[in-house]
Formats: structure tokens, C-alpha cells, sequence
């Protein structure tokens, strides 16, 4: 589970390790091109330092590494490699920081299991918000619950 760009490095992840069984992507963007192809990348580190992303006034050490990362980490290349396996997709309706039609490509690419839930008049921040917590909750006890299921239907 990951929100905004921890939402993108948890999809990048279970791409790439099976031993994950499903993804929470909160707020996630589907792709950083806005950051990786800017001309002018301070302009994206002065923006992200504006909306509280980044608070550490050292950060990043490297403009270029930096900009590079955003180039591997992509949530919608990655959420293809999911596809058999669950994805929940959290979005805000008033997210200012990403868009909501992030959500929507990615829902769309990842086939299925999947689902998506726009949290109404909520914000970037889901984790602040008790409905979003409340469907996180209530998504990890069932997909234990179906895990359990499987388990006593089909012992080892």
C-alpha cells in the first residue's frame, strides 16, 4: 500500500515481486511524465516543496537521478504486470496534487480483480480521511477472508 508517489513505488513493486498478493494505490499517478520530461525540473521541485511533498531542504541531491527515477517508477506500466492480482485504487474527487483521470487510466489498464472508489469532497490526503482509512480497513479483512476461504477449500 502506498499514497501518491508511494502509491506508484507499491504498484512498480508488486510488478516486480510475486510474492505480493495484492496493491492499495491511494491517490496514485499513473505515470510522473509531467515531472520526468520537464524542460525545467526546479520548477517541479519548487511546486512539490509549495504543496508540502517535499519538505527536506536538501532534497533531492540530484536533479538528474532524480528526474531519472520518475522514468522506472511508472504505475501504468506496472499495473499490467498485477493483473492477477487484486487492486484497490483510491482517489480523492477534489485531488489538486493528481488528477483523477490518473485513476481512471490505471483502472483501466489493470484488468481484473481490481476496483476503484473516488472518495466525494475529499482531498490528496486520503489518509486523513476517515471513509478512506474505513475502505482500506474493510478491503484488507476481505481479501484475508478470501484468502482464508481458498485456503480451506484447497489445503496444501
Amino acid at each position: 500500500m502506498g499514497f501518491s508517489a508511494g502509491a506508484s513505488v507499491a504498484v512498480y513493486v508488486a510488478a516486480q515481486d510475486k510474492r505480493i498478493s495484492g496493491v492499495i494505490a491511494n491517490a496514485c499517478p499513473s505515470d510522473f511524465n509531467f515531472i520526468a520530461q520537464a524542460d525545467q525540473p526546479e520548477k517541479a521541485i519548487t511546486y512539490f516543496r509549495k504543496v508540502g511533498i517535499i519538505r527536506d531542504p536538501h532534497f533531492p541531491s540530484s536533479e538528474k537521478n532524480w528526474l531519472e527515477s520518475f522514468h522506472k517508477v511508472n504505475a501504468l506500466h506496472s499495473v499490467a504486470e498485477n493483473r492477477t492480482r487484486p487492486l484497490l485504487l483510491l482517489h480523492a474527487s477534489q485531488d489538486n496534487v493528481v488528477p483523477i483521470f490518473h485513476a481512471q487510466k490505471l483502472y483501466d489498464q489493470a484488468g481484473e480483480p481490481n476496483k476503484i472508489i473516488v472518495i466525494e469532497g475529499s482531498e490528496h490526503r486520503l489518509r486523513r480521511n476517515q471513509m478512506a482509512v474505513d475502505t482500506i480497513i474493510g478491503w484488507l479483512k476481505a481479501q484475508v477472508m478470501k484468502s482464508q476461504a481458498s485456503v480451506r477449500k484447497n489445503p496444501p
